[in-house]
């Protein structure tokens, strides 16, 4: 009996305790900015019937959650702080001719022809719409490693840089770096790592990193790719003797069954363009036999048109055409993301389409065949209208009827100047 009386008066003592400390809970405010009895009564009144020990855990619990609460907000915030100002910057990607030094400018040349082992290929990155110095920065490339080695990447400006084998490199300032104003970011360097003579294959950016401080830094993607060996003419003629014969017939069964990326395939015979050397092929093949080549026009990698039928360019409400010039054979080129196209230019010799698009508010340039679309400015004025290019030295020009301007930049949209405002 002693033993039981003792038990239960303990029982009530532990009771009280955890009352009294649950009643200072609610009443004083916790010295972490915890939640004061004002805040907690409205929780705590719904349960005014609880048993007090049972009030009390729940009390405590809400406390925790309300911890938890303020926990995300902190993870939150430090997330928001995190994030790099230069999220928005966009990444393009120029061919240098024959493997050389540069011209730290894009020229907007995104196709060439490569042929052998060995071969040094030379490319130029830029990004545009950084708005703030950068202190390092990672460059990784998408290349298939059986036809090319990543050699090297360098830009003197960042005073360090280490490999990062096999597709990249890391760079460094000890102090803060401004890109210039073409945008420039890097030189590439790359060597053939097999013979790749008519072979179609290309370089692409799996990925940029630009690091404006220790904390804060943004990760970049382009699906801008530079192309090489895409065949000029889609024609069943391969020894150009013109006349689709058998000649022709053993050169494309040497190839048949053949896919990219196997060693063997050649893009010339692959006829329709899907990568694979196969029956589709076969029967086009078979349909040109024993006559001349049909006149396909075929498109060269920038799009322009060569040994075909000359064309002309449009714009219209949200689309961009084409046709030959009596008319006929009319292609819808780009059909999407445009809202009010209005002037167009070409560059035939880089193989690029330039145009305004007045309600998007945007300078816009693509491939002559509607690949590969890159937006170059952007004014905030909704004014732009009519484009010309002054191609030999590098300059587009263009009228912003809202603004009264008349202005010109860079071919790759650096270099905003304003020439006449009335």
């Amino acid at each position: 009996m002693r033993n039981r009386i003792l038990s239960t008066g303990l029982l009530m003592t532990a009771l009280i305790v955890l009352i009294f400390l649950s009643y200072r809970a609610v009443a004083e405010p916790d010295a972490q900015g915890g939640a004061t009895a004002e805040e907690i009564s409205p929780i705590a009144e719904p349960h005014a019937k609880m048993p007090d020990a049972r009030k009390a855990r729940r009390l405590l619990e809400r406390i925790d959650e309300d911890e938890a609460t303020h926990r995300s907000d902190d993870i939150t915030q430090r997330a928001k702080v995190a994030a790099g100002a230069n999220a928005n910057a966009r990444l393009s990607l120029d061919l240098i001719a024959n493997g050389g030094s540069g011209n730290r400018r894009n020229d907007g040349v995104t196709s060439g022809t490569v042929s052998g082992r060995g071969t040094k290929i030379a490319i130029e990155i830029f990004a545009t719409g950084v708005t703030t110095p950068l202190i390092g920065m990672q460059l990784r490339f998408d290349i298939d490693a059986t036809l090319l080695t990543f050699v090297k990447a360098e830009n003197s400006a960042f005073a360090l840089n280490l490999p990062s084998p096999p597709t990249g490199t890391d760079f460094a300032a000890t102090s803060p770096v401004t890109l210039p104003s073409s945008n420039f970011l890097a030189r590439a360097e790359f060597t053939t790592a097999s013979d790749v003579t008519d072979r179609e294959f290309s370089i692409g950016i799996a990925s940029v990193v630009l690091s404006e401080s220790q904390s804060s830094s943004d990760r970049l993607i382009t699906r801008n790719r530079i192309s090489f060996n895409v065949p000029t003419t889609l024609t069943p003629d391969f020894d150009g003797d013109g006349m689709v014969g058998f000649s022709d017939f053993l050169a494309f069964a040497g190839r048949y069954g053949t896919r990219r990326g196997d060693g063997r395939y050649q893009a010339k015979y692959d006829l329709n363009r899907d990568g694979a050397i196969d029956f589709s092929d076969f029967l086009s093949f078979a349909g040109s036999y024993g006559k001349p080549p049909p006149n396909s026009g075929g498109s060269s990698p920038d799009g322009e048109q060569r040994g075909g039928t000359p064309k002309m360019y449009w714009v219209d409400t949200g689309k961009i055409q084409r046709a030959n010039l009596d008319g006929s054979n009319v292609e819808d080129l780009i059909t999407t993301g445009l809202s009010a196209p209005d002037g167009i230019a070409l560059d035939v010799e880089r193989g690029k389409m330039y145009w305004t698009d007045w309600i998007a508010d945007k300078i816009q340039r693509a491939n002559l065949d509607g690949s590969n679309v890159e937006d170059l400015i952007t004014t905030g004025s909704y004014g732009l209208r009519g484009i010309a290019l002054d191609v030999e030295r590098g300059k587009m020009y263009w009228t912003d009827w809202i603004a009264a301007k008349i202005q010109r930049a860079n071919l790759d949209g650096s270099n905003v100047e304003d020439l006449i405002t009335t």
